[in-house]
């Protein structure tokens, strides 16, 4: 936070929002998206994967007129980002797989963390984004494809940043746990 706070008095048009109980990703994006500011509205992992060159892509497609645009990860080889454990990579996969069966088919890479909004999107995903983990990724284009917006996908080679703390064994078993929730819904 003492990093960040030093950006905001150095550029006002940074803001920094804290919840006072960590609530998830889910619910920490969402309160961004409300009070993010601009025509276009973009979040990223704060872990460095995507380089601000990802992020001027994502922008580009939204300037394009592209509603929604996501980021799809591909690495080298078989790996969905540079450095990626076999482990992770493989849960990752195996993911998606299931989102692309249950709900998203056609969609490579919802979990990738870097995606893009034009502000009237994000106006009618976010203010119904109920979802506070990390499988709200999912709910975002399972809303998009509700409400029949159009979601773009660009490849991007991510970098995959050491030092996660996501457990390896309870965040996959709670995304599944939301997974049936947003099939459900």
């Amino acid at each position: 936070p003492g990093l960040v706070k030093e950006f905001v008095r150095q550029y006002p048009y940074i803001k920094y929002i804290q919840h006072k109980k960590n609530r998830g990703k889910g619910a920490a994006v969402k309160t961004g998206m409300y009070k993010a500011s601009g025509e276009y509205l973009i979040f990223t992992d704060a872990d460095d994967t995507y380089t601000p060159d990802h992020i001027m892509q994502v922008v580009q497609n939204l300037k394009a007129g592209r509603e929604i645009v996501i980021a799809c990860r591909h690495g080298q080889g078989k790996q969905r980002t540079e450095g990626e454990s076999h482990w992770r990579g493989w849960q990752g996969k195996a993911f998606n797989l299931l989102v692309r069966m249950l709900l998203l088919p056609g969609i490579k890479d919802s979990q990738c963390g870097l995606k893009g909004f034009s502000r009237p999107a994000a106006a009618q995903i976010f203010s119904r984004q109920k979802t506070q983990g990390f499988a709200f990724d999912v709910e975002l284009l399972a809303l998009a494809r509700h409400l029949h917006l159009q979601v773009s996908e660009i490849k991007v080679a991510g970098i995959d940043c050491q030092g996660s703390t996501v457990s390896h064994l309870l965040a996959p078993l709670s995304m599944m746990l939301d997974l049936i929730r947003i099939k459900l819904a």
